[in-house]
């Protein structure tokens, strides 16, 4: 006889009494009735079919992701040339410290030599557009000209205005002015850091159109590590888990870390999602590309765990029974995480120790259910 077939057997037994003692019947054998109060069951001392066990502290773990180290991009700025041209100077090495607006190349670039002649052409058209208002101007006043003419000096004030504008953003927006026309555009550091990679040599051809950065700028103190997580531990790893990581080249040392983000897709193909992790080294020693290692510790904190059989799902929240003693059990929502071989994780609702029901919870479910239908 399965352990359901009992359940439902001594559940029949117990309905069938409760619904003789409605109809005012005497039952042909009188059975002691289960007493339900809210969430609270008491039970007659003849239902052994229940066991209990008590709670269990989940035993902690370590979790291994592989994973590779990057430079930290919200330290790091790529350098690309925005003018195609010849490489005339080099000003800056890997390993050197650069700061802001600093030149690391220079660059001969014919078109940045037109952006600049544009620029003094429409500097002299303003100016000579300023000097005409101001002589038709005067000639208005005195009554030579029309207020035709005054207008239309006016107009072409404002677009040369205008177009002498435009010519000064566009080299603003690389942090130059244009005092002459030499076609050598000084390749900037956005950021302050250390050179940590250089693609040029002197005499070089660059171009504008390849998406090739020139210069790499850095804090060769800050990484980022990208670690594979199979999807089934996903669940384990959030952001803000700290975790130390070991690469070969230390095998003896760890370096903490802490999860940043957590992908929002899966690898299709690998089932694997990428995480990514903050690293502090201050002593420079590990380096962008290395193959690491970073070990999570899993199921700590105060999480217990309870045999799988153990709860009982209703509607979208799970439920255990707790046993208080005198065969009362009382339903007690929880919260937990999916089934790992059989034991859930609980992650509130219920403390170690304490005795649930562990066989016979969907009989008490049962009963609290037809108790409650009937009221």
């Amino acid at each position: 006889m399965t352990q359901r077939f009992l359940e439902y057997w001594l559940l029949s037994a117990f309905i069938g009494t409760l619904a003789a003692c409605d109809r005012h019947e005497t039952p042909a054998s009188p059975r002691p009735a289960p007493v339900v109060e809210g969430d609270r069951i008491v039970l007659p001392p003849e239902a052994g079919i229940i066991e209990t066990q008590p709670v269990a502290q989940r035993v902690g773990g370590k979790l291994s992701l592989p994973g590779r180290l990057v430079w930290n991009e919200e330290r790091t700025a790529r350098l690309f040339p925005p003018f195609s041209g010849r490489v005339k100077e080099i000003l800056a090495k890997p390993g050197d410290r650069v700061t802001v607006g600093q030149p690391l190349a220079m660059i001969e670039a014919p078109e940045f030599g037109i952006a600049q002649t544009e620029f003094r052409k429409a500097e002299a058209a303003l100016n000579l557009a300023n000097r005409h208002v101001d002589r038709v101007r005067s000639l208005f006043q005195h009554g030579i000209t029309s207020r035709k003419e005054m207008d239309q000096a006016q107009t072409d004030l404002a677009q040369a205005q205008s177009e002498a504008e435009r010519a000064s953003a566009r080299l603003s927006a690389y942090g130059l002015s244009a005092r002459a026309v030499d076609e050598r555009f000084p390749l900037k550091s956005p950021i302050a850091g250390i050179v940590v990679e250089r693609a040029l040599n002197p005499g070089q051809e660059v171009d504008a159109a390849h998406n090739q950065a020139l210069f790499v700028v850095s804090d060769p103190t800050n990484f980022w590590a990208i670690l594979e997580v199979p999807e089934k531990e996903l669940a384990d790893v959030r952001v803000g888990n700290p975790f130390l990581l070991s690469v070969r080249a230390y095998p003896l040392e760890r370096f903490s870390g802490t999860i940043t983000h957590v992908s929002d897709f899966i690898d299709p193909k690998a089932r694997t999602v990428k995480v990514r992790g903050a690293i502090a080294d201050p002593t420079r020693r590990l380096k962008a590309e290395m193959f690491v290692t970073a070990e999570l510790n899993v199921h700590g904190g105060s999480a217990v765990q309870i045999p799988e059989q153990a709860a009982v799902l209703v509607g979208d929240t799970f439920y255990v029974f707790v046993a208080e003693g005198d065969h009362t059990y009382r339903r007690r929502a929880i919260e937990t995480r999916a089934a790992d071989r059989g034991e859930i994780p609980v992650l509130a609702g219920l403390a170690p120790g304490e005795q649930v029901v562990v066989h016979g919870a969907l009989f008490l479910q049962q009963l609290l259910q037809s108790a409650h239908n009937r009221r």
